[in-house]
């Protein structure tokens, strides 16, 4: 229900800035035209418009996300992807929307999105177990504790926002409590398209009395279609009466483009540190870096995967069957951690990359039901280097005793090594045939 719960609030913001941004360079009879004009077409994006009031310088209706395939195909249509899953998730949401023109003296138009009703899955949930979380949320709904706020400046070249504050228990039984500070965003405009957003967040928080706390600060973020995603946050916590996560300093980005019907992502991500308390124990681990790609991707298959129902499975297997037609390169050029700490003593740390090809003639639906039929199609080389002093510990865990005097590891310098390739449906470690 949380993850809903943040999708909406993404909602929020994204159907305001993807559908009123049009036209806002316009006098305020031509906005009203041009909003007309919008509104009426909207029903073929898997909206409905309600309880729709005009005055002379406001508007307000009810948006209300009916058709769950054509909701997931508008928001792909403006950069902003939402799986099938989530969109048949957020069905029956209703949005009121209220419109301002020429409110200031640098908006056009501005907009207050809210919801009036929840989606159908969270009332349905909530009234079989939790009635009292259900009244809470319904209570938030008729304040309007969740808002957006949007203005558009007078060229149509640009807007801002905020989402409001929250301060809220969510469910009284178990003292669950939300609350959000300082979420602003805002981004550029170009020819009645959103080229690029920027966003910010002073904290968030949710707890539960007597269990857990977790608060994420300082998130800073940017948008732009086709190009590099970034993201960081100064700190995620959760924490407990008796144990204690922290994450500190988190940066990084991720991309995806296309180019002669295939595509290409990757994610890149930097953490300063990790630290880790429980009841008497604490262990940290420093300078944490991931780099991961992915190559060949049919463009088709790719988006098409986004929108299929993930319970079709004939639907599911034909379109990864369609998404590797050129062959697929996963490469994690990067996973590593500069040192950990644990027990009192600083360790080195480890280091981790991989190279794995798929063939085009891998048959996903046999390889479903006998994975062991992938290795004919598998071309892959990974390596994992290893502090001798931290594989020494990890050697003295009874899971790992097993394994570790099965497959012992090579020796480079002051490192353990383990080096795996597969390769016409033979497996080398270490030089030595397993399979």
């Amino acid at each position: 229900m949380k993850k809903i719960l943040f999708i909406a609030t993404g909602v929020l913001i994204a159907t305001a800035i993807y559908y009123f941004t049009l036209g806002s360079s316009q006098a305020t009879a031509q906005m009203k035209q041009q909003i007309n004009n919008e509104l009426a077409s909207i029903a073929s994006e898997g909206f409905s418009v309600q309880n729709r009031e005009v005055t002379e310088e406001k508007d307000h209706f009810i948006l209300s996300f009916d058709d769950p395939q054509k909701l997931t195909a508008f928001f792909k249509k403006h950069n902003s992807p939402l799986t099938l899953e989530d969109a048949q998730a957020l069905q029956g949401l209703k949005l009121g929307v209220d419109i301002a023109y020429l409110d200031n003296a640098y908006s056009s138009a501005s907009f207050d999105l809210y919801p009036v009703a929840l989606p159908t899955s969270i009332t349905t949930a909530l009234q079989a177990d939790n009635i009292e979380t259900l009244k809470a949320l319904q209570s938030i709904i008729d304040r309007k504790v969740l808002l957006a706020h949007i203005d558009v400046n007078k060229l149509g070249t640009g807007f801002k926002g905020y989402i409001q504050d929250i301060n809220e228990t969510i469910d009284k039984d178990v003292n669950a409590k939300l609350s959000l500070q300082g979420m602003t965003f805002s981004g550029d405009i170009d020819n009645n398209q959103v080229k690029s957003t920027n966003y910010a967040l002073e904290n968030i928080a949710y707890s539960i009395a007597g269990a857990f706390n977790l608060t994420v600060t300082g998130v800073e973020g940017s948008h732009q279609p086709q190009a590099n995603d970034t993201y960081s946050a100064q700190k995620i916590l959760l924490e407990g009466s008796d144990f204690s996560y922290a994450l500190h300093t988190l940066t990084g980005k991720a991309s995806a483009s296309s180019q002669d019907k295939l595509t290409s992502t990757s994610l890149e991500m930097n953490i300063a540190s990790i630290e880790m308390t429980e009841k008497q124990d604490h262990d940290k681990i420093e300078d944490i870096k991931l780099d991961m790609h992915v190559k060949n991707l049919n463009t088709e298959a790719f988006e098409r995967l986004q929108t299929i129902d993930p319970e079709d499975e004939k639907a599911v297997l034909a379109t990864l069957q369609e998404l590797i037609s050129h062959g697929v390169v996963f490469e994690i050029k990067n996973i590593s951690a500069n040192s950990v700490e644990t027990q009192g003593s600083k360790l080195g740390g480890f280091k981790f990359f991989a190279t794995v090809s798929l063939d085009q003639s891998l048959n996903v639906t046999q390889a479903n039901n006998n994975p062991m039929s992938t290795l004919s199609a598998l071309d892959a080389h990974l390596n994992l280097s290893v502090n001798s002093g931290l594989f020494a510990l990890i050697a003295q865990k009874p899971q790992a005793m097993i394994a570790l005097m099965m497959m012992p590891p090579k020796s480079d310098g002051d490192n353990k090594v383990y080096d795996l390739k597969v390769k016409d449906g033979n497996v080398l470690i270490n030089g030595k045939k397993a399979l």
